[in-house]
């Protein structure tokens, strides 16, 4: 069993979802506009209810809902695709310290995935 699930499909929910390591990474727009930009597709196409959010340098907190009772998969989604965009843009800045502690502990976590954000 998971250590927190999510117990009933309806209902609103406070999330906080924490950057590994608690490394600061919204610390800089570009960062702010991944999880801007993908909380809108979110509402705009996936029925996600978001009644507030803040974004802190390490992590993001957000109260939300889905209008279609489908809020694990949003959720599964929003966190896919901010970490593919953390990554991507971490690449291409060339922090190579961040993507590192990124890879080492994607590698621990016996998953198949190249880097883990979340």
């Amino acid at each position: 069993m998971k250590l927190y699930t999510i117990g009933h499909r309806e209902g609103i929910y406070f999330c906080t979802d924490t950057i590994i390591s608690f490394a600061y990474i919204f610390v800089e727009i570009e960062f702010f506009e991944i999880i801007i930009d993908s909380l809108k597709y979110c509402q705009k196409e996936k029925g996600l209810q978001l009644i507030a959010y803040v974004i802190m340098p390490n992590h993001v907190h957000t109260i939300l809902g889905a209008n279609n009772g489908n809020i694990s998969n949003i959720l599964r989604d929003y966190k896919q695709y901010t970490s593919r965009k953390i990554t991507e843009t971490l690449r291409r800045r060339r922090k190579v310290q961040t993507l590192s502690l990124f890879k080492s502990t994607a590698k621990r976590d016996g998953k198949d995935n190249q880097y883990k954000v979340w």
